[in-house]
């Protein structure tokens, strides 16, 4: 019997790697050592609705297939990352990003106000200069 999209779902291995695994995070976290890192573009863990697993691998080439995992093989490859990156909490790519646009607001309005008040202690020395040359 086919497998329909709808039948399969994407795993995310842990938070630190996401849903697709590429050859960087594959290296980093010590991940898929039977496969060379020279052919190894990417993989995916998916679970179909009858709770088998799998992962999809794709190479450089093109060439894409899966090998069939279980759930203790996964768990041991999530420990493997969260020895390196704890899970403890990933911030959202859309708050990083939110957080260092404001950051950046603020900063530049800093620098305003530091040129603001260097502005002012430069008129305030003049202004004395001018006065004691009187």
């Amino acid at each position: 019997m086919a497998q329909t999209s709808e039948s399969i779902k994407i795993l995310t291995l842990h938070p630190s790697v996401g849903k697709l695994i590429d050859v960087k995070e594959k290296k980093d976290f010590y991940l898929f050592p039977e496969y060379k890192d020279s052919l190894f573009e990417s993989a995916e863990i998916l679970k179909y609705n009858d709770s088998t697993y799998t992962i999809r691998f794709k190479t450089t080439s093109g060439t894409v297939f899966e090998k069939p995992t279980s759930i203790h093989e996964l768990d041991a490859m999530y420990a493997k990352v969260d020895s390196k990156r704890p899970a403890e909490y990933v911030e959202p790519k859309k708050d990083r990003e939110g957080r260092k646009n404001k950051e950046g607001r603020d900063n530049s309005q800093l620098g305003l106000h530091i040129g603001n008040v260097i502005l002012q202690v430069v008129l305030i020395t003049l202004s004395i200069l001018i006065q004691a040359s009187y």
